[in-house]
């Protein structure tokens, strides 16, 4: 038997996932209609009422798709223009039709139709739940059995809301670089229209990433109408001004400049697989959900002290938990096409000259002496800032030489123009001990006529040594690569000039949102990531892992409320006033806040728990590095349970954020401050 699958379309939504009703005997159909209601504020929202006596009524799904200015699109768009209709379509899943219209080359056609068939794929997950629904029988005694139909026993051509319209998206390109960097135009514009029969998409890009982000919005535009066992999708949101004269080719091609595009270039997961391994899959699985929230980076803390999961020659055969739990040239080249398709860019961190010791101890056996010093030595916190210690040798000739091998290595199979260098917690302790694994650089120390009881001896061995010597390999295997840099004594602003030039590095900054320093890097023109460590640290707020506690060092635990309010904008423009610095120049220091990353480094994370951990917190940063829209979090709320619901409908794992009563409730489960309590009547029973 075969069943015809419905949609609607829409330009503004996301993809409304559906809970199966029923088990595989019975289906029970919801007894509540939504319908879309402005608030007293004036924000539109999907008001539930019993649908008892009105037949099949609005499903929350197509509420949520329709309801309000953007819909359930995540992130917000921040096009000039929006407009989105209050209709929607059916339209068969089989005569969804994705084309390239134009593009520049075969290789931009190629990863068009890959991502065209990504879009197929997750529509095909509504396969899935159509099987569920249609498997399904209303239970004889349920008030709505002698009302509704099974959808097995319903003839589609006898329901008037089924329309049987195909979906015809056709995609333009007019740029041929495949790679992505921080002059890449991400913009795109989207159209949809109903012509009778066919439902018409257009989407406009001058990049490949651009029309990615594109059909990524189309998909949001797509829900399952589980009212009428069918995809719903809007029929016409207007995505901009020129859309309301489509058939006009000139306007199109003339008015992507003004079309939905990010705030930020740089919106990123820096993820640490070091600590604790995560598998190809799950990586995979971030990555999707990246792509669901136009996150772009994937920055890939791959190795540290702890271990050295990346196959080489030299350096992880003794640095790995398991042998199968390496990370090997052919998995990470499909790992960083895969993300390639998905709009996300894969950049590799190789920390140094701290953060190395498991994987750095052969040295000796193979006559290159000590390659890194402190390695696994107790106790740790003499050493370093957590366990175990390692720490490069600075003044070993056959480090660098080994470095070159792995810069070679990573750029190998990693796209080259950006890598990270890490840089950060380098202890002076480790390089300055009094044995016989540190007499080199002590002897190097009295040769350089450098004082070993000055702390700035040891920046001059950190910087004008390991540093420009491992940053000049790294040049020479590709030219006009950029590095970037953890904040540390390297990046001090009465220093940082000496040794990082802003043209070659760009800085990471984990300190805390209040840190001075963060202006003054603007100020002397160095580009920044934020990662503030008070807001966009996902590990934060757990139990200790080392000493008594109670909790991990940047406790407490950040929510998805304070990562969605976290302003790189505001934050520097705080930090200028806070130092007393002119803001006249604001407009032109911005430019230099490249965008931003939330932060999971896994101590007390793995493969079982980092989905969760992720998502959707990350969703909130999306948001604020996308659009970032002059309200705070509360405007969102509604919106990203939404999106975390569609999420972990196409299979990733998001945390809960609140009971499902809330998501179908729109607003009654705000907090509201400041509200008056009647004190004369008991507050509980006990």
């Amino acid at each position: 038997m075969t069943s015809t699958i419905w949609f609607s379309l829409f330009v503004l939504g996301a993809f409304s996932p559906l809970v199966s009703s029923g088990d595989s005997h019975f289906r029970i159909p919801s007894p509540w209609t939504y319908t879309c209601l402005a608030d007293e504020s004036g924000q539109e929202r999907c008001v539930r009422e019993n649908s008892l006596g009105l037949g099949v009524g609005q499903t929350l799904e197509t509420c949520k798709l329709i309801c309000g200015k953007f819909g359930q699109i995540w992130p917000q768009p921040r096009a000039q223009f929006v407009s989105l209709a209050k209709t929607t379509q059916p339209f068969l899943l089989s005569g969804l039709k994705i084309t390239s219209e134009f593009s520049p080359s075969q290789t931009i056609s190629d990863l068009l139709d890959e991502a065209g068939e990504r879009v197929r794929r997750v529509t095909s997950t509504y396969d899935v739940l159509l099987t569920i629904a249609l498997a399904g029988k209303l239970h004889p005694d349920h008030p709505f059995s002698e009302t509704l139909s099974n959808p097995l026993d319903r003839d589609p051509s006898d329901d008037p809301d089924n329309v049987f319209v195909k979906v015809d998206v056709k995609i333009r390109v007019t740029n041929n670089r495949i790679l992505s960097d921080y002059e890449t135009d991400e913009s795109y514009s989207l159209s949809i229209t109903n012509s009778g029969g066919i439902v018409d998409v257009i989407i406009l890009s001058k990049s490949f990433q651009g029309a990615r982000h594109g059909l990524e919005t189309l998909l949001q535009c797509i829900a399952y109408d589980s009212g009428h066992d069918s995809p719903s999708m809007f029929v016409a949101l207007r995505h901009n001004s020129f859309c309301r004269k489509l058939q006009d080719p000139t306007i199109i091609e003339t008015v992507t400049i003004d079309n939905d595009s990010p705030d930020y270039p740089h919106r990123g997961i820096s993820l640490d697989s070091s600590r604790s391994y995560t598998p190809i899959p799950v990586l995979k699985r971030i990555i999707d959900g990246m792509a669901m929230n136009k996150i772009n980076i994937l920055h890939w803390h791959i190795t540290d002290s702890h271990s050295f999961p990346f196959q080489n020659q030299k350096c992880y055969f003794d640095a790995v938990w398991l042998k199968r739990e390496v990370y090997y040239p052919k998995d990470i080249r499909d790992l960083v096409h895969y993300a390639r398709v998905r709009g996300v860019k894969i950049i590799p961190e190789l920390d140094a000259p701290a953060h190395c010791g498991n994987g750095w101890q052969w040295g000796e056996a193979h006559g290159l002496g000590t390659l890194a010093l402190c390695v696994n030595q107790h106790p740790w916190q003499e050493f370093c800032l957590e366990p175990p210690c390692g720490q490069l040798n600075p003044v070993n000739e056959n480090v660098y030489a080994i470095l070159e091998d792995l810069y070679a290595d990573f750029l190998d199979v990693f796209d080259g123009d950006i890598f990270h260098m890490g840089g950060d917690e380098v202890m002076v302790r480790c390089w300055n001990k009094t044995d016989e694994e540190t007499t080199e650089i002590i002897n190097y120390l009295e040769d350089m006529q450098w004082d070993r009881k000055e702390q700035e001896s040891f920046i001059k061995l950190w910087g004008d040594v390991f540093q420009k010597k491992s940053f000049g390999l790294l040049r020479g295997l590709r030219e006009g690569i950029t590095a970037i840099m953890w904040t540390s004594a390297l990046t001090d602003p009465v220093r940082i000039e000496k040794y990082l030039p802003k043209e070659d590095y760009i800085i990471q900054l984990w300190t805390n949102s209040t840190a001075k320093s963060i202006s003054q890097l603007a100020e002397k023109g160095y580009r920044l990531i934020f990662s503030n460590y008070d807001a966009w640290y996902l590990d934060c707020g757990f139990g200790a892992w080392v000493g008594p506690g109670p909790n991990n060092w940047c406790s407490p635990y950040k929510g998805w409320q304070q990562v969605y309010d976290n302003r790189p904008d505001q934050i520097l423009e705080r930090n200028l006033l806070q130092r007393k610095s002119s803001t006249t120049n604001f407009q032109e220091l911005r430019k230099l806040v490249l965008g931003g990353e939330v932060a999971m480094w896994t101590e007390q994370t793995d493969q079982y728990s980092i989905e969760q951990k992720i998502w959707p917190r990350a969703s909130a940063m999306a948001e604020r590095l996308w659009s970032n829209p002059e309200t705070n979090y509360e405007a969102a709320e509604w919106r990203i349970q939404q999106q975390r619901h569609r999420m972990v409908t196409f299979g990733v794992n998001a945390e809960l954020l609140q009971p499902e009563f809330c998501r179908q409730n729109d607003g009654l489960c705000n907090f509201i401050p400041n509200h008056e309590v009647d004190e004369d009547l008991p507050a509980h029973a006990d």
